[in-house]
């Protein structure tokens, strides 16, 4: 697993935010936590059941970006309505928000094949 192996080069900060990984066909999955450090690294270690297990070697970009709480937890339902990744099934609302708000400010901690930026 390539990723899994240089999760040293992952340093995203212990503050909370949302985050997004992406593959080849795009966004797959956007969640959110309260250290992305911690998350972001449970996800491609696989210290933790994760639906991104079996796309672990087609991940192409990991990105976050930090906000307060409340802001997380809105930014993650609406990124995912807008976006709809395809494994955030069970979250995508049926109809998509008639809100409509600025994307947040990404920094990418990979890209392509997990080469740190």
């Amino acid at each position: 697993m390539f990723l899994a192996d240089h999760t040293d080069a992952l340093n995203p900060p212990m503050l909370g935010g949302v985050y997004k990984f992406e593959t080849d066909t795009g966004i797959a999955y956007i969640g959110k936590s309260v250290n992305l450090r911690s998350r972001i690294k449970s996800h491609l270690n696989g210290s933790v059941k994760s639906k991104l297990s079996p796309l672990i070697e087609d991940i192409t970009k990991v990105s976050y970006s930090t906000m307060s709480d409340a802001d997380m937890h809105i930014m993650e339902f609406y990124l995912i309505s807008k976006y709809r990744p395809y494994l955030n099934t069970e979250a995508v609302p049926m109809n998509k928000s008639s809100i409509v708000l600025p994307d947040p400010e990404w920094k990418d901690i990979l890209d392509w094949q997990g080469m740190a930026l």
